[in-house]
């Protein structure tokens, strides 16, 4: 099971799939918990493209290490895996180019990438794992990262 959209959708007024939402002035702490009470029999935390200037005034929930790292699994706790929502999502796409969008998220402490694209093209899923690579070999991501997600990944994967 995976509980989403950390930290919390409750007070967005619009969809993320298709635009940028920011919930800075209307969420509150009161929205964590639901993760807190959930985390005890939870697989997996999904993490949203929600903007909240009030965790990080730069990045959205996905991408950002001060969620992921910081409130995710620092302060709640959190040691499984961490999984974006849809990365061709308008939140995303309409800001960031593929490959930064995935450097930023892996850097934040997030362990698996969600693209939900409706293609049967296996060329699509080989060039998201070149792309991986790419951003290992040039020092985007640092391939401890790397390893430190497939371990949490096999963990889950075990678990199932």
């Amino acid at each position: 099971a995976a509980i989403k959209h950390f930290p919390g959708l409750g007070s967005a007024s619009a969809n993320t799939d298709l635009a940028v939402v920011d919930v800075t002035k209307t969420w509150s702490i009161a929205e964590l918990g639901p993760y807190r009470d959930l985390m005890d029999v939870a697989d997996c935390v999904m993490v949203g493209h929600i903007d909240n200037r009030t965790l990080d005034p730069e990045w959205p929930a996905s991408l950002s290490k001060a969620t992921v790292d910081g409130l995710l699994r620092s302060q709640l706790g959190w040691q499984g895996p961490v999984i974006t929502d849809d990365m061709q999502a308008g939140a995303i796409t309409t800001r960031y180019t593929r490959a930064d969008a995935m450097a930023a998220a892996l850097n934040a402490g997030v362990d698996l990438l969600l693209f939900a694209a409706s293609t049967a093209d296996a060329r699509f899923h080989i060039d998201l794992v070149d792309s991986v690579e790419a951003l290992v070999t040039s020092g985007k991501v640092d391939e401890t990262r790397i390893d430190q997600a497939v371990g949490r990944v096999a963990v889950l994967r075990a678990n199932a």
